[in-house]
């Protein structure tokens, strides 16, 4: 019998390798494909069983703002009112001001107390460059052949829970400090201590420890108002607005000579009503705010939000030049006060405002973004490029929408070798900003998945879906929402105001009631014609 060689050898070994990778592979691909099959079953017999289909919406502010009027809201009246088999309830879980990063991290609570059958997710706009630092530069296109197969996407997922757990105890000098505290608070248990204690758990990503610290601190002393308060903006955080008002209105009723707390609580109040959809009480709490403290601007512009959001538009007016009265350097007012001068039909008068805006704010990229596309709107497209490029050389991480719209006047003047650059410059860097919410994104569909449920993927208006969609690897089993050209045309027929209320993302904004019915109908029609249809 012949020897076998070393060479033979290694090559039976690897290929020994191969095979088994070859097994996993169509192993783990059968197993996707059976349990997705058994899933959707399984959802399809909830609603013949139960008649009821829950939606859970999950999102920043473009989510929770607007009360009545969100898109989740409105979502749940038009699939309501478009049949009468299923009874469709929408959860509103959109939160102001956070990160795709923060939505990955409570989702999986969010599933657990709300028991959805579906996830709608429009998320990222407020990921930042910032953030991107712990990110490797895109990867060239012959890795991104491996990327499609799921032994590798199993490696990557093993890889990354052992280093998100390993990462969280990389610092010992937190860990030390968390460790004595916790051995002071044993020894002498204080109110105090198990506040701070709480606090320093939130900012290590614990939120369930945060809420039984802060229990523990009330239950030693009901009258710690620090603690009150913290667990107040813990239950507004997490979207439980009525415990959250609850413990506010608590507080305002009791409340004692510290104008600070005083400020912060009926701040947190009227934030926690407003999201909570209770907009006549949110009102009352901010006009009561504004007898109290006349000269903080913070009041006069919260109230003066509200009645932006209901088209009140002299109204808002009103409070956003009495904000600007009390604190020139209240940046986003001038475009808020610009969109209310726009809408009743004065858009010279919206000019001049962001050009004081601008010579009052010399360093603030928004009001440049903002007065370029006023200038845009107007056709003043060489005036619009000038002040463009200035919001660019202050940021140049590039705002998507700062880029846009440079390229829209370039365009306009026939500048085609300014644009072509243009595109070029900005692309490396869109990339990088897509692989941190790409990895959320993935994370959100794997957990949406484990749990038997169905995903539905929102690009924000007037952005393209193709990113979102090669984030998520054009998944069949996700549903994806595309509003570029239903808001572009829209748009075009009635004017980008009809739709948003201001531009904060520098390409679109905060959708107004109508911007807010148009999304809500586009989400409905994809929900309706893909899923259940079948």
């Amino acid at each position: 019998m012949p020897k076998t060689t070393l060479r033979q050898k290694v090559f039976l070994i690897l290929f020994g390798v191969f095979l088994t990778l070859v097994g996993i592979e169509i192993v783990l691909r059968l197993g996707g494909f059976i349990f997705l099959t058994l899933q959707e079953q399984r959802n399809r017999a909830s609603l013949v069983k139960n008649g009821e289909y829950r939606i859970m919406c999950v999102g920043e502010s473009t989510t929770a703002l607007g009360g009545e009027d969100a898109y989740p809201r409105q979502l749940e009246k038009i699939l309501n009112a478009g049949q009468d088999n299923i009874k469709f309830t929408v959860v509103n879980k959109g939160i102001p001001a956070i990160t795709s990063h923060h939505i990955v991290l409570h989702l999986e609570d969010y599933l657990s107390q709300y028991k959805p059958h579906m996830v709608v997710a429009m998320m990222g706009v407020n990921d930042t460059l910032e953030n991107l630092k712990s990110f490797p530069a895109a990867q060239p296109r012959w890795m991104q052949f491996f990327e499609e197969f799921r032994v590798l996407k199993l490696l990557r997922f093993l890889n990354l829970h052992w280093t998100a757990n390993s990462k969280a105890r990389q610092d010992p000098r937190f860990k030390q400090h968390l460790e004595k505290l916790e051995q002071e608070l044993n020894a002498k248990p204080s109110s105090a201590g198990f506040t701070k204690l709480a606090h320093l758990s939130r900012a290590s990503g614990h939120p369930d420890k945060e809420f039984r610290l802060l229990s523990k601190a009330l239950e030693l002393d009901a009258n710690n108002s620090e603690a009150k308060r913290t667990l107040g903006f813990y239950y507004k955080r997490i979207g439980e607005y009525a415990k959250a008002v609850q413990l506010f209105e608590e507080m305002r009723q009791a409340m004692g000579s510290d104008e600070k707390l005083r400020l912060a609580v009926y701040a947190e109040l009227g934030e926690s009503y407003k999201l909570w959809g209770k907009i006549d009480q949110a009102e009352r709490i901010f006009k009561e705010a504004i007898i109290f403290f006349p000269r903080h601007p913070g009041a006069y512009a919260a109230l003066a939000e509200i009645y932006l959001e209901q088209g009140r538009y002299e109204e808002a007016e009103k409070f956003f030049k009495r904000q600007l009265e009390v604190n020139s350097g209240s940046v986003p007012v001038y475009g808020q006060l610009a969109h209310c001068y726009r809408r009743q039909g004065r858009a010279a008068a919206a000019e001049r405002l962001l050009r004081q805006g601008v010579q009052l704010n010399p360093q603030e990229v928004i009001l440049y973004a903002e007065l370029g596309h006023a200038l845009l709107a107007d056709q003043k497209y060489a005036e619009a490029e000038v002040v463009l490029k200035k919001a660019l050389e202050l940021n140049p991480q590039n705002p998507e929408g700062i880029a846009q719209n440079l390229l829209v006047s370039y365009e306009k003047q026939g500048k085609t070798a300014q644009a072509e650059q243009l595109k070029k410059n900005t692309l490396s860097q869109k990339e990088r900003f897509t692989l941190q919410l790409r990895e959320n994104y993935r994370q959100v569909k794997t957990m949406v998945s484990q749990a038997g449920l169905k995903l539905v993927a929102v690009q924000y208006p007037l952005r393209p879906s193709a990113d979102l969609k090669q984030m998520l690897e054009a998944d069949p089993a996700v549903l994806f929402v595309d509003n570029q050209q239903i808001f572009q045309d829209a748009v075009s027929r009635e004017g980008y105001d009809e739709y948003f209320t201001d531009r904060f993302a520098g390409d679109f904004g905060h959708c107004t009631a109508k911007g807010n019915q148009l999304l809500a109908n586009n989400i409905a029609q994809v929900i309706a014609t893909q899923l259940l249809a079948k």
